[in-house]
């Protein structure tokens, strides 16, 4: 069964640097938010809403969204939000998986899940 997936809001805990980060979300090799622009300023203790929807994904299969900052020469991949749709709700939470455990920095994604409108049973 596919569901779709509404990213909610992104929260910076901690920034990977001290004046904030210009980030962006990747999913499937492409870029997907934000969607015009090539990033977003966002600083320690801070959240940003994010209202973005990706339909059509499999439930029960691993999802990853990569967390990117921006950089003048090389962008810096900080990390993934992984999880696995295994009901549909709304107000789910995933930390980021950093790519060096050790970073100070914290980021959490929020998120919800229905099922697609075809796959809804009629009564």
């Amino acid at each position: 069964m596919n569901c779709t997936l509404k990213l909610a809001g992104l929260s910076c805990f901690q920034s990977s640097e001290a004046d904030g980060d210009e980030v962006y979300l990747v999913f499937g090799g492409e870029k997907i938010w934000p969607p015009n622009r090539k990033f977003k300023k966002l600083k320690s203790n801070e959240g940003l809403q994010i209202n973005f929807e990706i339909s059509n994904i499999q439930m029960n299969k691993l999802i990853a969204i990569e967390l990117w900052e921006h950089d003048l020469f090389f962008d810096d991949h900080l990390g993934s939000f992984e999880f696995l749709i295994d009901v549909t709700g709304n107000d789910f939470v995933s930390d980021l998986k950093k790519i060096k455990s050790n970073d100070a920095y914290k980021y959490c994604l929020n998120w919800s899940s229905r099922v697609n409108a075809k796959h809804k049973l009629r009564v």
